[in-house]
C-alpha cells in the first residue's frame, strides 16, 4: 500500500507538463480528469484577453464566487458572458419573430396592447408593474 502510485485512481490522473526551458515538471493544482485536461488544452488556443471595469462591489462578489468555486475569475466571468450573450441572442429572436408575425398578420391595437399589459400584470404581479416603470 505505501509502495502505490497516487495515480491509481482510475477515474484521474495527476496530468503534469514539462516546462519547455527548464525541463521540470510542472503539477497541476488539482487531480484532473484526462478528458478535462484535454479540453482545457484545446480551449487554451480560443483565449482572448480584455481588460474590463466594473463596480468594485461586483468584482468582490466575482472574486468570493470564485474562491467559493474553486474556479477561476475568467472562468466565471467567461461562463456569465455566455449565459448573458444566449438570453440576449434568444430576446433578439423573439423580438424579430414578433415583428414578423404583426407584418404579416397586423399590429395589435391600442385597446389589444391594454389587454395585454394586464393580463401580464396580473400575471406576474406587483412586482413586474415597479420592474416596467422604472
Amino acid at each position: 500500500m505505501g509502495d502505490e502510485s497516487p495515480h491509481a485512481d482510475a477515474d484521474f490522473a495527476h496530468l503534469c507538463l514539462r516546462d519547455a526551458d527548464a525541463g521540470a515538471p510542472v503539477r497541476l493544482r488539482a487531480p484532473v480528469a484526462p478528458a478535462e485536461f484535454l479540453d482545457y488544452i484545446r480551449n487554451m488556443a480560443e483565449k482572448v484577453k480584455f481588460s474590463v471595469s466594473v463596480d468594485a462591489e461586483l468584482g468582490t462578489a466575482v472574486r468570493q464566487y470564485a474562491a467559493a468555486e474553486d474556479e477561476q475569475i475568467s472562468a466565471v466571468i467567461s461562463r456569465a458572458l455566455e449565459q448573458y450573450l444566449d438570453k440576449r441572442r434568444i430576446v433578439r429572436e423573439g423580438l424579430r419573430a414578433m415583428d414578423e408575425y404583426f407584418d404579416e398578420h397586423g399590429w395589435p391595437t391600442s385597446d389589444e396592447q391594454a389587454e395585454a399589459r394586464a393580463w401580464v400584470d396580473d400575471l406576474f404581479g406587483e412586482e413586474h408593474r415597479e420592474q416596467r416603470s422604472a
